[in-house]
């Protein structure tokens, strides 16, 4: 009697719109000269989603190292800073811009400077006290790895999204952040 092969499907690759996430600014990293404040913009953690071709929930995982996460909008200092993730809110939603990003110990880290306009003083006050703290990222993935529900062996019984290709499209002030972990520096 021969006994059955057991054999892992191939992966099922969705393309979808662009995403976002959380993180958290590093008020004590405020440069008064420079107008400037460094952030952990994300560290990957696991996030609920919901993928609405597939009509079903799932976990989603951001690879965070130098092989997954496309930097060149960040090297082409196209990565605004936004207030709420206004892509739509025209040029007085952008707050400022990232001027360095890197990817380091599985954390995207940056540095932005921040506008000088009279009319967000107030929220760049902010800032410097530390009030405000939350910031998101947009985001686009172009290629997951999924692990179906039923080959998880971590005990959630959802598909799991892996992300081992994204780009950062923006980085947004918010008031909730999605990412638990990402935290500041």
């Amino acid at each position: 009697m021969t006994k059955p092969t057991t054999s892992k499907p191939a992966a099922t690759v969705h393309n979808l719109p662009v995403q976002t996430r959380a993180a958290e600014l590093v008020p004590t990293t405020y440069n008064e000269a420079d107008n400037t404040i460094d952030v952990v913009w994300t560290t990957g953690s696991r996030v609920k989603r919901y993928d609405w071709y597939n009509d079903t929930p799932y976990e989603e995982e951001l690879v965070v190292d130098a092989a997954s996460v496309d930097m060149s909008r960040f090297e082409a200092g196209t990565v605004q800073v936004l207030e709420g993730h206004q892509t739509y809110g025209g040029i007085a939603a952008i707050l400022g811009v990232a001027t360095r990003a890197s990817i380091e110990n599985g954390q995207g880290l940056a540095t932005l400077r921040l506008s000088n306009r009279p009319e967000i003083a107030g929220l760049i006050s902010d800032i410097k006290a530390g009030i405000i703290r939350s910031i998101s990222f947009g985001y686009a993935v172009k290629k997951y790895e999924i692990v179906r529900a039923i080959d998880r062996t971590d005990g959630v019984n959802m598909p799991l999204y892996r992300a081992v290709s994204w780009q950062p499209y923006e980085i947004s002030f918010v008031t909730v952040p999605a990412d638990a972990n990402a935290s500041t520096r």
